[in-house]
């Protein structure tokens, strides 16, 4: 962008005329470029702004989002989440994509995005592909907000996983407006952290004078 507007000024310097005054001091050259050159370098200015404003229409809180779990990870039915709200600070009403990116990640991880319409299933990468008849862009009024959750599923194994979900107005899909990251680090507890829960069952059941429990030599007392 920088080297084509440097041309564009060349292009304008070297295609336009001068205009020779004379004044008691001497000869001064004015070139009628250099109103050319600041009207462009204003449009410039102004289209950049522009931009910048059209990028931002989404806030991230917090844009970066980190944690470390530490876990019994033999435990294959893990779900750990990570969260981040989404607002629209803009005056109009949004119509959103956004697409899961993995980063990097264990072999053996799964992940999965919930957000203000569904939580989407694991092989599910983004909330509008009309190429896979997926179509549920996110809605967001002026002003409003929503809570995305991003699941992480380690599915036995410890590691750590980094993932980025860009957004994407549905109307411009070329221009990304925003990003959030995602890192989980996941750790496995000492043997002596996991704590067995007692197994014990009672009989009979349901019970209407007595019954008898077994395996319950952790019980102290029944009310």
């Amino acid at each position: 962008m920088f080297l084509t507007c440097i041309k564009i000024i060349f292009f304008v310097v070297t295609n336009c005329s001068e205009k020779i005054v004379v004044n008691l001091n001497g000869i001064t050259v004015k070139s009628q470029c250099m109103n050319k050159i600041i009207l462009f370098i204003t449009s410039l200015f102004l289209f950049s702004v522009l931009s910048l404003a059209a990028q931002t229409s989404v806030s991230f809180s917090p844009a970066d989002v980190e944690e470390t779990f530490q876990v019994d990870v033999s435990n294959t039915s893990l779900d750990l989440q990570l969260e981040t709200i989404v607002t629209n600070t803009t005056a109009d009403t949004l119509m959103l994509k956004w697409e899961r990116m993995v980063v990097s990640q264990p072999q053996n991880w799964l992940t999965q995005v919930c957000d203000n319409n569904f939580c989407y299933e694991p092989p599910v990468f983004t909330n509008y592909s009309p190429e896979q008849n997926i179509n549920e862009p996110v809605v967001l009024l002026p002003g409003s907000e929503f809570k995305l959750i991003f699941h992480v599923l380690p599915k036995g194994v410890a590691g750590t996983g980094s993932w980025e979900l860009p957004f994407y107005r549905i109307d411009e899909p070329a221009t990304e407006i925003g990003r959030v990251t995602f890192k989980a680090v996941v750790g496995t507890l000492s043997a002596s952290a996991i704590v067995s829960k007692p197994r014990f069952t009672i009989y009979p059941n349901p019970a209407s004078e007595y019954f008898e429990v077994t395996g319950g030599d952790k019980v102290d007392h029944i009310i």
